[in-house]
Formats: C-alpha cells, structure tokens, sequence
C-alpha cells in the first residue's frame, strides 16, 4: 500500500528492541520477568486484523486463562504519543483493584517527560482490538472476507491497548498544523529528513514508554517475600510456689488470731 515506515515499521522495531532488552537482561542476570512475554508480529491488519484474528482463533482457550493482557506498538514515531483506552482491566496477584493498561502506559509517558492523548470510543483500531472486543472484529472480519471461516465470536475478551503517536495522516493535522503521513507514499525515510517525520529520538522514547509501562505491569505479579516471621521469646518456665512462704504467712495469721481470742476472753472475765 505504501513504504510504510511509521505504519507499521516503527512498530516492528519497538518490538524487536524491547525482545531483545528482555532477553538480555534474562541472559545477564539483570531482570527475569514472573511472567512469560510473548512477542508476536500480526500481518493483514489493514485487511481486517486477520493475523490477530487467527491467532486468537488458534489460541482460544487458553486466552481466559494464561494471556492477561495485550500491548499493541502500531504507529509510533510522530510527534504525541497516543494510546488507546482498555476498558477491560487486570486484576493481578499484588493488586487490590483492577489495573488498566492506558494509565500503567500514561505513568510511563509522564515518567519519561512526554505528553499523551487517551484515546476512546474505538470498538476496532489496531491488533489490540481483536483481543479485547473479538465479537466486532469477528463480525467485520465475516462480512469483509466470508469464505475464509474464522470464527473468534466465543473468544474470551481481554485487556489490550495500542500505544501510537498522532497526528496520523495529512488531512487531520493536529493543534500547531503538522501532519501525519501513514498510508500515504510519504510514509518513509526520506520524509524523516524533510518533514521531521518519524523522528528517531521519538521512536526511541515512545517505545521506552511500552517498556516501561510493561514493567509497571510485571511488577503486580511479582513473587513478594513474605516478612519474616517474628520470634517469640521462649515463655519463662512458671517458679513453683514457695511453700515456706505460705507456711510463715499461715503462722502469722494464726498467732494473731489465737491472741485476739485470748484477748477478748480475758476483757470479758474482767468485766
């Protein structure tokens, strides 16, 4: 259709860098996620998200139990970070409320100094979208392309975002005037050098944004060590009674007894 260097370049790179910072990491000892990642790269999403689609056909049932939420790169590169609101949410181990992948990916961006747009009210955007709302896409895909049979109507949604830049395209430029050029012959390299397009040292920091907001997301599944049980100081052995105690007591009490009796038999005789 076109170069495609923002759309969707940029975002293959994001997840071939963020692969393989994670894998060094796990390989040197730095870092090793509680969780598995998976890194997948869906073709034919500008045909109908029919990679996502059939993965998560061939994936079903394992997607309620052991995939807990989607980070999708699609279009990254220009001038604002966008990011798509989840709807859904993950209620992780070491949390007390659901947690949603657009503000773990809005810390990020506040973090790392950038500014970011939420974007809402978009039922089908990008890869993400087959994941957290399979009904629609399963519908757009049967009535776009009948004969090929997918069929992820009974797909469990979960949780997913797309993390983007805006503006996208020429005829929807933003605020200050620029525009974006995805699925146009401008998409490309030599627009990064006349046009400021797809600035690398955006890139870059965008795509830190998706791996430090995937951070804050392994970080809620993260083993936390229990604190460490608190000694009990061995109970002192109970002292027996000292018997010679009570005998003397006994005594004294007798003794006074014994001389009031006396005492007061004494007063009557006189009397």
């Amino acid at each position: 259709m076109c170069p495609g260097l923002s759309d969707n370049a940029a975002g293959v790179s994001g997840v071939l860098e963020l692969a393989w910072a994670f894998s060094r990491a796990v390989r040197e000892g730095l870092y090793t996620p509680p969780i598995n990642i998976t890194f997948v790269f869906f073709t034919s999403e500008e045909l109908g998200l029919l990679g996502s689609a059939k993965f998560v056909e061939m994936h079903k049932d394992e997607l309620s139990e052991n995939i807990i939420g989607v980070i999708n790169l699609d279009t990254l590169g220009s001038y604002k970070l966008a990011v798509s609101e989840d709807s859904i949410g993950i209620l992780p181990p070491n949390a007390s409320k659901r947690i949603y992948l657009h503000e773990l990916v809005m810390s990020a961006a506040t973090e790392l100094g950038l500014d970011v747009k939420k974007l809402v009210g978009y039922d089908i955007h990008s890869d993400d979208s087959t994941f957290s709302n399979p009904m629609t896409v399963n519908y757009l895909i049967n009535m776009w392309w009948p004969d090929l049979g997918i069929n992820i109507s009974d797909a469990t949604p979960i949780a997913g975002t797309m993390i983007s830049s805006t503006p996208y395209i020429p005829w929807e430029p933003d605020e200050e005037g620029r525009s974006g050029w995805i699925h146009t012959p401008y998409d490309n390299t030599t627009s990064t050098k006349v046009y400021d397009w797809v600035n690398s040292t955006r890139l870059e920091t965008q795509i830190k944004v998706a791996g430090l907001a995937l951070l804050k997301l392994l970080k809620y599944f993260e083993v936390i060590a229990a604190p460490p049980e608190e000694e009990i100081p061995p109970e002192t052995p109970t002292q027996p009674p000292n018997m010679m105690l009570y005998i003397v007591v006994f005594i004294i009490v007798a003794i006074i007894f014994i001389v009031s009796v006396m005492y007061s038999r004494r007063k009557r005789r006189m009397s």
